[in-house]
């Protein structure tokens, strides 16, 4: 993993850690890469949470008025569908509610643990 990726998982997961994450949320934190391109910021989001969620440091999930549900399924399940969703919404830069919310897991935690949280 190259230094820009783990970076952006750090963030990613101290943005989860303190609050449930929208895909939005995670879009933002793409773009720090400095990319000129939303189709490739896009690319960068996706692939990026695909990988947190892989690695089991997200779950995914709904918010609703009790607060955050989790998808049943795996964690390959999950990254399929935020993927999919993500990839056929209208708009390259997605809404907050929109595809998934994400919401760290406890091997993310212990993941911001190892490498120090900000």
């Amino acid at each position: 993993m190259s230094d820009v990726v783990s970076q952006f998982h750090i963030d990613l997961l101290t943005a989860c850690e303190e609050d449930w994450e929208s895909a939005a949320g995670v879009y933002s934190l793409a773009l720090s890469a400095g990319l000129d391109d939303p189709v490739a910021t896009r690319a960068l989001a996706i692939g990026l949470t695909v990988d947190a969620l892989h690695a089991g440091w997200l779950v995914a999930g709904d918010l609703t008025a009790e607060g955050f549900v989790p998808w049943t399924g795996d964690s390959r399940d999950h990254a399929n569908r935020v993927a999919q969703a993500w990839l056929e919404t209208d708009d390259v830069i997605v809404g907050v509610g929109d595809v998934a919310w994400f919401d760290i897991t406890e091997e993310g935690s212990e993941c911001l643990a190892r490498r120090g949280s900000p």
